[in-house]
């Protein structure tokens, strides 16, 4: 059974996912081994659209599980609402016709009706293997909860439901009239199963203690055991590792077996340009990461709406056949011969089940890296259930880990108030981290004891070098936490945004905050200004000192890990550059954005009052007016550069 929020329906997906998950992992290519049995009340199978997302999701290539059983425990009632109020349709089980899955519709109150039904449903999705509905039409007997009182607002419903027997009294007189049982039986059955649960309830008070892995869903067996709990992973690979997956990525399939676009081409020959000059960007970093990963043997399961290509048009992992419809190339998946397996895949547009369902499938085990990318970051606004239910408290509710990243294309790049944020403010407030407590900097374990007391790690990272070593720390690491990643949009072929292969060596690893290594830092006495900043607006500052000529006066700190805060880092920064004004810098509004979050914590640390440069408050991510998002830029760059 999974682990379920009272949150109408968002275990839905979760089930499904987790459901694929051991599918994959027990070879079950024909859904003979598992399936999914999901719970609804009538009244969340209509309202909840998370169902809706979910059903369709049920024949979809790398999404379907071969058929649900969808149970509805048809009530007649949502909480206090009728049915005549609570839906357009006239059964609760319309949602269903969308997959024209079979419903079948029964008594409640006949027990051997619902038994036939039942059987009826497995014959049907194990012949079929598609979704199947049944739909209990029954009542419920009492309120809501024990101390609701129904016959406030259905008062004629349960005038009739009181006047009615059980279950248990109908089924016991239809056995006896048709012979089967008497009186006696009947007595010694009821009282046979009441003594075992007062058996069980007091053998329940006398245990004294619980081990979590005693409820824990799907536990990780062998995996605690199996690593230093005291240690992360190296992050980096070989030269022969880098040559290997970087040399491949810019080769494309022979072209008289298929006919690559003629803008891939050129997208490769960029690529093997700068293999040659030792260099990687945005693309090159997350082949360098997933290439090692699958040869790692770790199976790495990617999904979202536009992934294959990037929204953006960066990553190109899929090529199609320019001359024949359906035919395709995978990149990756042609790494090496015994890698595991590469299940990249575009998604419905949808976010709250596929979300749900990459949570379920992160959760089966910690030898898989799940991703799930969303077109731009504020898509994942219509996900938030499984955010706030699921993946920032899983751990805390139910001692269950995940390693799922989220990544979230951000930056206000002008294109309006739409797609410029993936609102990371709403991250940060939901990290569960005292502003006030200064943890230890002088403990060498400090890395690994933040990580580990983190409800999750919010990052935006400005380098394709600390992008891959994020992304394979999320492996490294002896346990496993969600990552919620800010990633580029201009970055993703920007020049700022390179690396170069030494950064990938064994040796390297996850920079979380990245400091001046400019002439700033060579005299760091001359220097007026000291900027900590998050993100793209990096690239900002740093062309904006080379332009003005105060590469030696403006000292510039990338955060890139923003939560668990970098204090090490941070402070060594400020002690170096004791006679800078400091501020924090970013491209959001004053109201939105990491400033809240880090506020506090630099002023603490610091013990003193520091400045923001941004934009004004703003009740939206950016404008969607030109000539306000040229006036805005153009005060920022002038803040920037400000050194009275």
């Amino acid at each position: 059974m999974s682990a379920n929020p009272s949150h109408l329906e968002v275990v839905s997906p979760v089930v499904v996912g987790k459901t694929k998950a051991e599918q994959f992992w027990k070879g079950d290519n024909t859904g003979d081994k598992v399936m999914a049995i999901i719970m609804h009340g009538d009244a969340a199978f209509t309202g909840q659209g998370v169902v809706f997302e979910t059903m369709h999701l049920s024949n979809l290539p790398d999404f379907d599980t071969y058929g649900s059983i969808h149970i509805v425990c048809n009530n007649q009632i949502g909480y206090t609402t009728d049915p005549r109020f609570a839906r357009s349709s006239p059964y609760c089980s319309d949602c269903a016709k969308c997959v024209d899955a079979p419903v079948l519709h029964v008594n409640a109150d006949d027990a051997e009706a619902v038994a036939h039904v039942a059987r009826v449903a497995i014959e049907f999705r194990c012949k079929f293997k598609k979704d199947v509905v049944l739909d209990f039409v029954c009542y419920r007997r009492f309120g809501h909860s024990e101390e609701d009182e129904p016959m406030f607002t259905q008062p004629f419903m349960y005038k009739k439901i009181r006047q009615m027997e059980t279950v248990d009294k109908k089924y016991a007189a239809k056995l006896k009239s048709e012979g089967v049982v008497n009186d006696a039986d009947i007595k010694h059955w009821e009282k046979e199963y009441m003594d075992t649960l007062n058996l069980h309830f007091e053998l329940a008070k006398k245990v004294t203690k619980l081990s979590i892995m005693d409820w824990i869903d799907t536990p990780w067996t062998g995996f605690f055991e199996a690593v230093d709990p005291k240690k992360i992973q190296d992050t980096g690979i070989s030269n022969a590792t880098i040559n290997t997956i970087s040399n491949h990525f810019c080769k494309a399939p022979e072209p008289w077996a298929f006919e690559v676009h003629k803008g891939i081409n050129r997208i490769l020959a960029a690529r093997a340009k700068m293999v040659k000059e030792g260099i990687a960007d945005w693309a090159m970093g997350e082949a360098l990461a997933y290439g090692s990963l699958l040869r790692d043997r770790i199976h790495i399961r990617f999904t979202g709406e536009d992934v294959e290509r990037g929204t953006m048009a960066h990553r190109h992992h899929v090529l199609h056949h320019q001359g024949v419809d359906g035919a395709t190339y995978r990149v990756l998946d042609q790494l090496y011969p015994d890698q595991a397996r590469y299940s990249l895949h575009n998604s419905s547009l949808c976010e709250f089940a596929v979300l749900g369902y990459e949570v379920g499938y992160s959760n089966s085990s910690p030898y898989l890296l799940s991703i799930w990318e969303a077109q731009y970051g504020d898509f994942a606004d219509t996900a938030q259930p499984v955010f706030d239910t699921f993946i920032v408290n899983g751990e805390s509710k139910w001692v269950c880990q995940s390693g799922i990243v989220v990544q979230l294309p951000h930056g206000i790049d002008g294109a309006g108030p739409e797609h410029s944020s993936g609102r990371i403010e709403r991250y940060l407030q939901q990290a569960d981290d005292d502003e006030d407590a200064i943890p230890d900097l002088d403990d060498k374990a400090l890395v690994l004891k933040q990580l580990r007391g983190a409800n999750w790690i919010v990052a935006n990272v400005t380098t394709p070098a600390n992008y891959f070593h994020l992304i394979r720390r999320q492996i490294a690491m002896p346990f496993r936490k969600p990552l919620i990643l800010m990633t580029p949009k201009v970055g993703l072929k920007h020049p700022f945004y390179r690396s170069k292969f030494e950064d990938f060596l064994p040796g390297t690893e996850f920079q979380r905050a990245i400091p001046e290594s400019g002439p700033a830092s060579k005299c760091p006495q001359q220097v007026k200004k000291l900027i900590f900043c998050v993100g793209k607006v990096a690239i900002t500052i740093d062309e904006l000192r080379k332009e003005k000529k105060l590469e030696d006066k403006i000292a510039m700190c990338r955060i890139e890990q923003v939560y668990p805060f970098p204090y090490d880092i941070v402070l060594r920064e400020f002690c170096k550059y004791e006679g800078a004004k400091v501020f924090f810098c970013q491209e959001e509004h004053k109201n939105q954005g990491p400033w809240l979050f880090c506020k506090n914590r630099l002023e603490n640390l610091f013990g003193k009052k520091i400045g923001c440069i941004c934009r004004p408050p703003s009740p939206a991510s950016a404008t969607g007016i030109k000539w306000i998002h040229a006036k805005e830029l153009k005060e920022l760059k002038e803040a920037i550069i400000n050194l009275s």
